[in-house]
C-alpha cells in the first residue's frame, strides 16, 4: 500500500523563489492511526503521542462496539489510546449512571487512561486537571462521534475558540462541525482534530492485529504454537480460536466482559467477505486519502 502525506508527517522541504514549499520525502513515520471502508483508507494522522477517543455517555449514547474498534486501530498503529466521557450530568437516572460507571471502569481496569467529567462545568475539577497535564506536551489526535464535545474540547485546551461548536441535531445525533483532519498548535502541545463519525470501519486491518487487541486475551495468544499465528479457524494449534468454540472452550482462562465478547466478534465477522481498496491515489475533497489497492484481508 502506497502512503500520501498525513498529518503529523514530518518530512523534508525546500523553498521555491516564489516561497513556496516543496516536499522532498517524508520522513518514516513512528506511528499512525487510520479507519478504513471496504473501498477506502482515512489517515488521520502520524506521529502521535496519544489518541484521545472523546465518548459521550449520553446524546449520543456510548457505544462498546465504536469504543472497541478504535483502540484496535491504535494498538494496529502502535498509538497510545486514552478514552474521555463527556457529559456525566446529563445521566438521568440511577440505571443510567450504573451503566455509565461500569463502561467506565472496564477500561480502567483494561489498564487505559480514562477521564470522565462536564466539559461545559467551569469549576476546576481533579479529573479535568488529570487530563490538562496529560496533553500540555507532544502531540494528540482527538476522536470520536459527531456531538461528543471533541470541539469544545479543543477550544479548552487551546485557550480560544479555535474550532465552531455545533449543536445535536434534532434526532440528537452530533452535526458535523470539523470535516477533515487539521493540526493545531497551542504552547508546546499540538493537536489533530478529527471529523466526528458514525462508525469507524477496520477493513485495513486482519484478524490477527484485532485479537491482539484485546488485552483480556493477549497471555492466552502467547500459548499459540506458532508466534506468526493468524488465529484463523485452520490455524494448527491456535489457542485463541478455541476460546470461540463452544465444544473446546476453557471458560476459565479468559475474562472477557459480554460487551467485549460482542465487540470482538462483531469485528472479526466484519472482516469475512472484504473487498478489495479501490484502484487509485488521490486526496478527495473533504481531505480523505484514497490509496493505492491492497491485498484481500484473510
Amino acid at each position: 500500500m502506497r502512503n500520501l502525506i498525513m498529518v503529523g508527517d514530518h518530512v523534508h522541504y525546500r523553498l521555491e523563489d516564489s516561497g513556496e514549499a516543496l516536499i522532498e520525502a517524508v520522513v518514516p513515520r513512528k506511528n499512525d492511526l487510520c479507519r478504513a471502508s471496504p473501498s477506502e483508507i482515512q489517515a488521520l494522522g502520524a506521529n502521535l503521542d496519544r489518541a484521545l477517543l472523546v465518548v459521550s455517555l449520553t446524546n449520543p449514547p456510548p457505544r462498546y462496539h465504536f469504543v472497541d474498534r478504535f483502540l484496535a486501530s491504535c494498538h494496529a498503529g502502535a498509538v497510545e489510546a486514552q478514552i474521555l466521557f463527556t457529559k456525566p450530568d446529563m445521566l438521568e437516572n440511577s440505571q443510567a449512571k450504573k451503566e455509565a460507571e461500569g463502561m467506565i471502569d472496564l477500561y480502567k481496569n483494561l489498564g487505559y487512561s480514562v477521564y470522565s467529567f462536564d466539559l461545559l462545568n467551569q469549576q476546576p475539577v481533579s479529573e479535568k486537571e488529570r487530563l490538562w497535564t496529560a496533553l500540555k506536551e507532544g502531540v494528540t489526535i482527538l476522536a470520536g462521534q459527531s456531538g461528543t464535545g471533541k470541539s469544545t474540547l479543543l477550544n479548552l485546551l487551546a485557550g480560544s475558540a479555535l474550532q465552531r461548536i455545533g449543536e445535536l441535531s434534532v434526532h440528537k445525533k452530533g452535526r458535523h462541525t470539523t470535516t477533515n483532519s487539521c493540526l493545531i498548535v497551542s504552547g508546546n502541545a499540538m493537536f489533530i482534530d478529527t471529523p466526528g463519525v458514525k462508525e469507524w470501519g477496520l477493513a485495513h486491518l486482519t484478524r490477527r492485529d484485532i485479537v491482539d487487541s484485546f488485552p483480556e486475551i493477549s497471555a492466552v495468544s502467547d500459548d499459540c504454537q506458532y508466534a506468526d499465528c493468524e488465529h484463523m479457524p485452520d490455524s494448527r494449534g491456535c489457542a485463541v480460536h478455541t476460546l470461540f468454540n463452544e465444544e473446546t472452550a476453557d471458560p476459565g482462562r479468559i475474562s472477557l466482559q459480554p460487551e467485549r465478547l460482542d465487540s470482538l466478534l462483531a469485528m472479526i465477522n466484519s472482516l469475512e467477505n472484504p473487498d478489495k481498496i479501490r484502484m487509485g491515489d488521490y486526496i478527495k475533497p473533504t481531505g480523505r486519502h484514497r490509496f493505492g489497492r491492497i491485498r484481500p484481508l484473510q
